[in-house]
């Protein structure tokens, strides 16, 4: 969950340091931020917001805050998908990799590597030393 508020966080200080930009010049390009499914993870659903000027896009789902899509224009003005991506949810959830993720599993760290979770202590990967940075050492 920190992961998904993290993503928004990102996205709307995004739009919010654009609009006012444009809002100051009336030649500025027009933005739009807009938001659509894109499935769920177990019973959480997995929004999308795109972020859209007149000559291209940025599109971040709200699992691990993933870039899953950038539209350019190519050297001939059409539009292009630059990001390394996946159509569906299920293909994230099962690769692993964290393909455009911008943050791992949890971003920050976790005091010596120990945490508990419903009355479970859970212990982790000391790789920061006293601490478990970003996931880990396979995080």
């Amino acid at each position: 969950m920190r992961a998904l508020r993290g993503g928004l966080a990102v996205l709307l200080l995004t739009g919010a340091m654009a609009a006012p930009a444009a809002a100051q010049n009336p030649g500025a390009e027009e933005l739009s931020v807009t938001k659509s499914s894109f499935g769920t993870v177990g019973t959480q659903p997995v929004d999308r917001y795109t972020l859209a000027n007149q000559s291209m896009s940025v599109s971040i789902i709200t699992y691990g805050a993933i870039v899953q899509e950038v539209k350019v224009p190519d050297r001939l003005g059409q539009q292009a998908n630059v990001a390394t991506n996946f159509a569906a949810i299920a293909n994230y959830t099962r690769n692993g990799d964290y393909r455009g993720a911008i943050v791992g599993r949890y971003a920050n760290r976790i005091a010596k590597g120990r945490f508990t979770l419903d009355g479970t202590q859970y212990s982790l990967d000391i790789n920061n030393n006293p601490n478990t940075l970003h996931g880990g050492f396979s995080g």
